[in-house]
């Protein structure tokens, strides 16, 4: 687990909002944010049920980790893997409340939005947290306040917890919509340029399926942030480009019209998630190197095209008949870091590890 640019970090100082030590390269050369070793290994002992163990390692990333041991316990909660007593030992090794003890902030209207999702999430009253985080969701996403976007991020993490079943069609491609968006945006904050256009093409795609919800960000705003954010790269690759085409032949607002024009009259188009020196990102040492490092010859990132380069993981499939696919492990690290689900979209939570 060495990565470029240096090593684990000591758990100090001031921190980003995913609780990450705020201005940090120790993981990656110029990542602003590092990548908490501990918090990767936290969720493979969970995905193992090793769940003493991912308590632990939650422990090590100090009181910022709080809310990450009480969405564990939120998500083994409804697994019902481990037994009732277990689950009560763990709860109060991680101090997160029992379902008793968050029963009446559940039911109480006056509640902000945030510590209400948490406590529905908590007492099992997955409808309601649907209900209040979703409606909530629609305006904070837009960040018109200040904090807003921060909170969306927050109640979205909460949403995220529950497993799929519980949702119906509709909920479940909002939730996976607000995550790979809010996603996309912690992406665009921490540099990580490889995964920024795979996770707005996964909001775009789960947000143009919703029927009931109305989701607060159009596809057009959402292509002018990506195509901003990589003009400013210098890497506004040809799938942006045919975006920015589209847009402008359809889209009716001539101010976004008029400022695609501007993106693509002004830039240098380069070949899609072309890697260089200037890209930012989370890379494994060594990962530019021809080797033998890729256990199979000719594996091609799903969420990239390109040919991966060094190690990989293999995302795990629902449909037994579904081709297999892979992600480097540098993408692997940087979209987990930002967005719980799979690249797949088929609503399974993803561990880099």
């Amino acid at each position: 687990w060495e990565l470029q640019g240096g090593h684990t970090h000591p758990h100090s100082g001031a921190r980003d909002r995913d609780g990450f030590p705020a201005g940090q390269s120790d993981w990656s050369g110029e990542v602003r944010g590092g990548v908490d070793v501990y918090s990767l290994a936290a969720a493979r002992c969970e995905r193992l049920g090793m769940l003493r163990e991912a308590v632990a390692c939650l422990k090590e990333c100090g009181t910022d980790a709080q809310p990450w041991m009480e969405q564990m316990i939120c998500r083994q909660l409804q697994a019902s893997v481990a037994t009732e007593e277990e689950m009560v030992e763990i709860a109060k090794l991680a101090g997160v409340p029992l379902v008793e003890a968050v029963q009446d902030a559940a039911k109480d209207e006056t509640l902000d939005v945030l510590p209400r999702v948490r406590a529905c999430c908590l007492a099992k009253e997955y409808k309601t947290a649907f209900s209040v985080g979703l409606e909530a969701l629609q305006r904070l996403v837009l960040g018109a306040g200040e904090g807003d976007l921060d909170k969306a991020m927050a109640v979205c993490k909460w949403l995220c917890c529950v497993g799929m079943t519980a949702m119906d069609e509709d909920q479940r491609l909002a939730v996976m919509s607000y995550e790979s968006y809010l996603g996309a945006l912690r992406a665009m904050e921490k540099n990580y340029v490889p995964v920024v256009s795979p996770l707005f093409n996964f909001a775009r795609d789960r947000s143009s399926r919703l029927t009931e919800h109305k989701f607060p960000i159009t596809r057009w705003d959402m292509t002018l942030k990506e195509a901003n954010f990589l003009a400013s790269k210098t890497c506004l690759h040809a799938g942006c480009v045919s975006l920015l085409q589209g847009l402008v032949e359809s889209c009716k607002e001539e101010a976004q019209v008029a400022e695609a024009k501007a993106i693509l009259s002004g830039n240098l188009v380069l070949p899609p998630a072309t890697h260089s020196k200037q890209l930012d990102g989370v890379f494994p040492a060594g990962w530019i190197i021809p080797s033998a490092a890729c256990r199979r010859a000719g594996v091609r990132c799903f969420i990239s095209g390109l040919q991966i380069q060094g190690p990989e993981l293999w995302l795990s499939q629902l449909t037994p008949k579904a081709p297999a696919a892979a992600i480097s492990l540098s993408d692997a690290v940087m979209w987990n870091s930002v967005c719980v689900f799979s690249p797949i979209g088929d609503g399974q939570l993803m561990c880099a590890l």
